[in-house]
């Protein structure tokens, strides 16, 4: 009993807490334009997003639990191979993962009674979770149909920090769609380089991810592309004057510097370093980016 909840514990893994990182750029977001600080709300639509997360990673391990066969886990991406040494877990997953989906469903209906959200605030959650849950679960399975970046690019950059905003905005407004656009060029290049180290697998497994269709190379070249496209946005908004001004953008984008960097070098050095080994260093500089730009958002509330 002791090995089989550690062995289940050890399929949500540790990055998924990575999600409160981009989750806290929508709270602190709107915060700096003036939206009252309710802690309440916080923790409460966390909950909302840490259940659906867990939801769809559960799932996702019990829809891949074939492709595990030939995978290698890595920090950020990769199968555990628990349930393919575990097959008895496979229904005690499945079980979670409607778990946690409804859960979190749910807590986005309580959520309008105890906060006075608005009914979007609820559709945005069941879409959001829908999204995550069909990621790989049939009859969509975007991953399986060659959209499955879409779904990581609208999670990480779109959905999660939105409900972050949502939380104390009440509505997603259009200053918000316009902060999530290089937010969501980051969600789409995290997802090349989370495909890169499992490629072999991938293929193996028949998932139709684009790094198993074009290859390594081209993965590495569009999330580097897509890093430009981010740091092309900060200073566009810096131009612009975006969120009139409270937030200098010139400093976000030499924030951007670090990705951008770090991306270029990959596709450099690819063929001289190990591509796993890259795909971690190009992976981590999108989080350490989260990161600075959180910190800078404390910064600009406290001084």
């Amino acid at each position: 009993m002791k090995n089989t909840i550690i062995n289940i514990i050890k399929l949500g893994r540790l990055i998924i807490h990575s999600v409160v990182l981009v989750y806290l750029l929508g709270v602190l977001f709107a915060l700096v334009l003036g939206a009252p600080f309710n802690l309440y709300k916080i923790i409460f639509v966390y909950l909302i997003i840490l259940t659906g997360t867990f939801s769809a990673v559960y799932n996702n391990n019990y829809n891949d639990v074939n492709v595990d066969k030939y995978a290698t886990q890595t920090f950020f991406s990769g199968g555990s191979r628990i349930l393919v040494d575990h097959p008895e877990l496979m229904r005690p997953v499945k079980f979670l993962s409607i778990f946690f989906l409804l859960f979190s469903i749910v807590l986005g209906g309580i959520g309008i009674v105890l906060f006075s959200f608005p009914i979007t605030f609820f559709f945005f959650v069941v879409i959001g979770n829908l999204l995550g849950w069909y990621y790989t679960a049939p009859p969509i399975k975007l991953l399986y149909r060659g959209i499955g970046e879409i779904g990581t690019m609208l999670a990480a950059g779109f959905f999660v920090p939105g409900l972050g905003y949502f939380a104390l905005m009440n509505q997603i407004d259009i200053r918000f769609v316009i902060f999530s656009i290089p937010l969501l060029f980051y969600g789409l290049g995290i997802s090349f380089y989370l495909e890169i180290p499992d490629r072999d697998a991938d293929t193996k497994g028949g998932k139709n991810t684009f790094v198993v269709r074009h290859g390594l190379s081209a993965g590495f070249f569009v999330g580097a592309l897509c890093s430009i496209c981010a740091s092309l946005s900060y200073i566009v908004f810096s131009l612009f004057e975006f969120s009139s001004g409270m937030i200098q953008y010139w400093v976000v984008f030499l924030f951007s510097l670090i990705p951008l960097i770090s991306c270029l070098y990959s596709v450099a050095k690819q063929k001289k370093i190990k591509v796993n080994s890259l795909a971690f260093a190009s992976s981590s500089s999108f989080f350490i980016f989260y990161i600075l730009l959180i910190f800078y958002f404390i910064f600009l509330l406290f001084f």
